[in-house]
This record gives structure tokens, sequence and C-alpha cells, in this order.
């Protein structure tokens, strides 16, 4: 069984199968821990505290505090293909404020300004576990304490610009609510690799992407290895690795209130929230 950490109103716990074995520790947020100098296998080995049913708890934003988002755009060939996205020399990043980070089963809300465009991007996100400046390619994964699933979600009407309007790609993605993340983080220990995780995003049932993590165009230690030559990453940061073909901006079919949009990552679980209007 995958070790899984989650975040719940009752405190951290491990999540196995239809339970979540509540831990006893200081921190109540796995960001919190990171900071603290604490790693994920060594929160997930403190003591059980008690056993609840999965059912029976709330899941909370594993990461609810970071420092930083930072999100990378056109990153899956295929999506690249879809939007007539230019072929870069370099990843393309951009910050995603933290304000904007919910849990699952919590809902995003249509903004009443800029929410007639509001699409979906499900992404691999990295959970960061120490403090990374000018790391190599060779120790990124030194500095990943785990992943989680991110929806990007996007305000495609500011994204984009309008006549009189300049395209704001990071205020358009960092709406209130506007970054879904969990349900849970789990230890890149407890991975066999980065690459060959599948990735699908479900609109109310429908499959809208499906990938898998070895189609990255910027590998993970491509974008670890580039962004801190640039910026100091540290402990409970995010990066969100970029989202596959299928968005709703290629042919019109935007998020509207009602409709459930979820996101499942191989070894993570799946991260699911309703839509809601302002």
């Amino acid at each position: 069984m995958t070790l899984r950490l989650v975040v719940t109103d009752r405190g951290i716990g491990r999540w196995e199968g239809d339970d979540v074995l509540v831990l006893d520790t200081a921190e109540t947020d796995l960001g919190e821990a990171l900071a603290a100098g604490r790693t994920l296998e060594d929160v997930a080995a403190a003591p059980v505290r008690e056993t609840v049913a999965l059912a029976d708890v709330t899941l909370l934003a594993p990461v609810a505090r970071p420092a930083q988002i930072w999100a990378v755009g056109l990153n899956y060939r295929a999506h690249v293909d879809e939007i007539k996205g230019m072929d870069l020399q370099e990843p393309f990043i951009f910050p995603k404020m933290p304000s904007a980070i919910i849990g699952h089963g919590e809902p995003i809300v249509l903004p009443a300004v800029d929410g007639d465009q509001v699409d979906f991007e499900g992404e691999m996100a990295l959970v960061i576990g120490a403090r990374a400046d000018h790391v190599t390619r060779a120790n990124a994964l030194d500095v990943i304490a785990g992943i989680t699933i991110c929806n990007d979600v996007s305000a495609r009407s500011l994204q984009k610009g309008r006549p009189g309007v300049r395209a704001n790609i990071s205020l358009a993605k960092s709406f209130r609510t506007f970054a879904p993340i969990g349900p849970a983080v789990t230890p890149l220990s407890a991975l066999s690799s980065l690459s060959g995780l599948r990735l699908r995003t479900l609109v109310n049932g429908e499959v809208r992407q499906d990938a898998t993590t070895d189609q990255l165009i910027f590998d993970i230690p491509t974008l670890i290895e580039y962004l801190t030559a640039r910026v100091t990453l540290l402990p409970g940061d995010l990066v969100a690795t970029g989202t596959p073909e299928g968005v709703g901006d290629v042919d019109g079919r935007y998020l509207a209130a009602g409709d459930v949009v979820r996101i499942e990552l191989d070894g993570v679980g799946a991260l699911e929230n309703t839509v809601v209007g302002a």
C-alpha cells in the first residue's frame, strides 16, 4: 500500500484504505512540518492517536500556507499543439498565489468578474521538502518531499486579455478558490518514479484530460534546476508541473455552476471539487 499523508479536521494522518490513522504530531499541516525541518517519512512514523473512517473526517488542503506556488505552462506537447502555442527553449513559469488554495471537497467559486470563461487544468504538483538554491539536475530529487494534485483553475478572459485589458496570467490563475490541491501528499520515497504516472481530469464524469507524466516536455530535474537558478524554493512550496491536452478553452467548454471536477493521479488518489456561482 502506497504511503499517503492527509490533513484532516482531526489532524495529520496516514490514509490507509477506508481509514485515516490520525497521528500524534505537534503540527497540523504538512507544510508546517516541512518548514520545521521534519521529513514526510518522520511525520508518517509518529504514533497513531486514533483510527477514524475516511468518511467521518473532512480532508483539508495538505499544504494550506505555502510561501510560494510556481506553475509551469505549456509543458505537454499535445497541449502546446491544441492551443497552437510556441515551441519553448526553456520552461515557462509563473506564480500562482497561495491565497487561492482550497482542499478536496471545497467549492470552486466562479468569480463575479471574469467568471464567464473559467477553465480547469489537472496537474501533478511537487511539494518541496528543503530550502533549495542552485540545485543541479543530479540533485533535484533531493529537495522534493512528495507529490500531490493541483487544479490550476484559470479565468481565460483575463489570462488572454482583451481590448483595453492587458493579459494577466498570474492574476487569472489566482482568484479565490482557484488552487484546489490534495487530497493527499505521497512521499517521494513511496514512489518508484515521477515518470509514467497517469493523470486524468473528468468533468461530470466525462474524461477531458488523460496523459502520463513521462510526456512532460521539461522533466522534473530540469524544472527544479531552472527554478532554483533564479529563485529560492522553501520547504512546503508547491510547483505545479503543467497540464495535458483537453482544456475547456479549446472548444469553449468552460466550467459552470454545478459542474464536478475530478482529477486523478496515480499514487495520490482523486481530487474532487464542485463548481458554484459567486
